[in-house]
């Protein structure tokens, strides 16, 4: 499984101890969810139900999803941003959503626009689309600069929202820090570095339960594995011990 390393950020699949600050940082706030659907903060077990659904079940079923967000000059677990499919569609939709403090830093579009580039370089997608509220004029600009255009405004939800999308052929990476790094078997390695590897590795955010689940999860049947992710998030099982029973190393970087 992969994650990306930018100038600022690290974007890396979610882990159990990042929750509470998951709610409290983005769905508990009403500055944040006045951006994303319900259009206000939302309850403790509500976001319980959702999270399983929305950051961990399309890692199991497609190989790849939101990322957590961490801000790298403070450590700190800042929101997310990735890909997903669009509802009920074939398409693929670059989205982000980021803690009250971190705006108006060019932090969205740098998670953004590393998404993208993971998407047409990483999964070779032929087209990625996003959305934003017609009045949300921020997450619109972070759109544009990116590189989407702009194709239309319609109705989600009873909401109007504006589309957007870029293809393949339009798409051209820019000169911005990225790394593309993922899981490898450890066995490949010689090994995972032992306790002190993975400690080094969870400072950074790098060490998680997400890496080991599609090593067990794949071969299940749907029901029985997102059973298995809604009840892992329940027992906050710690990541690391579990990526090192499972034979994982944490990351090695792919390219750059």
């Amino acid at each position: 499984m992969s994650a990306v390393e930018t100038a600022r950020l690290y974007l890396r699949r979610l882990q159990t101890a990042d929750l509470d600050e998951y709610y409290q940082r983005i769905y508990a706030d009403p500055d944040v969810m006045r951006t994303l659907l319900p259009l206000g903060p939302i309850s403790r077990a509500e976001f319980d139900t959702r999270v399983p659904t929305f950051m961990v079940e399309p890692w199991a079923v497609y190989g790849f999803g939101p990322w957590a967000v961490i801000h790298k000059p403070d450590n700190q677990f800042i929101g997310h941003c990735g890909l997903r499919y669009w509802p009920g569609s074939s398409d693929v939709e670059v989205l982000y959503a980021l803690a009250r403090r971190y705006w108006g830093k060019g932090l969205a579009t740098e998670g953004a626009r590393a998404s993208l580039r993971y998407g047409f370089e990483h999964l070779k997608l032929e087209r990625i689309m996003a959305v934003a509220l017609v009045d949300n004029h921020a997450s619109r600009r972070v759109l544009e600069k990116i590189g989407l255009r702009y194709e239309k405004t319609f109705q989600f939800h009873g909401l109007v929202v504006a589309g957007y999308s870029l293809s393949r052929t339009d798409y051209g990476a820019d000169d911005a820090e990225y790394r593309l790094v993922v899981s490898e078997d450890a066995a490949a390695r010689g090994g995972a570095g032992g306790k002190d590897g993975c400690a080094k590795e969870r400072q950074r955010g790098h060490c998680s339960t997400s890496f080991a689940w599609n090593k067990t999860v794949g071969g299940m049947v749907r029901p029985m594995a997102l059973a298995a992710l809604r009840l892992m998030t329940r027992l906050n099982v710690v990541g690391c011990s579990i990526g090192r029973s499972a034979g994982l190393a944490p990351f090695r970087i792919l390219s750059t």
